[in-house]
């Protein structure tokens, strides 16, 4: 993408983006392939998990992948912003993702409920936020 840009033609530089973004979808899909084929056996079959908590361990197992998927799927938005130098933008993005990071620990702490279930959930609704603020700010200023 940076080549592009120096090159000064932003049709081609929507051309790589795209491409780019296809690619990492494709990654991201066959993670998830990898993921609900050989790591769910992987979990439930080798690891040794107390009887008790294999449901929470499955359900963290699947917000873990939408988690991963999300961050693969990202990758090309932080590349936009990195590729067009807007670096004060990506480390406010950074801070607000490690503030909601150290926001997820305090809520473990005082939460009521099962705290590994908690942090599953909290840590893809952080995924989710920075990747709609990603994705936002490439498609209104980029």
């Amino acid at each position: 993408m940076a080549i592009e840009i120096g090159k000064g033609k932003d049709g081609d530089v929507r051309k790589v983006f795209n491409s780019s973004y296809l690619i990492h979808i494709g990654i991201a899909f066959v993670v998830l392939m990898f993921a609900e084929t050989l790591g769910l056996w992987f979990l439930n079959n080798k690891l040794k998990i107390p009887i008790n908590r294999i449901d929470e361990a499955n359900f963290v197992y699947q917000f873990s992948i939408i988690a991963s998927l999300i961050t693969i799927s990202q990758v090309p938005f932080n590349s936009l912003i990195l590729a067009k130098e807007r670096m004060n933008i990506f480390a406010v993005i950074s801070i607000v993702e490690v503030v909601l990071k150290l926001l997820i620990v305090y809520l473990l702490f005082i939460s009521p409920f099962d705290k590994l279930k908690s942090y599953s959930l909290l840590t893809v609704f952080v995924s989710i936020s920075i990747y709609f603020v990603y994705k936002s700010y490439c498609l209104k200023k980029i």
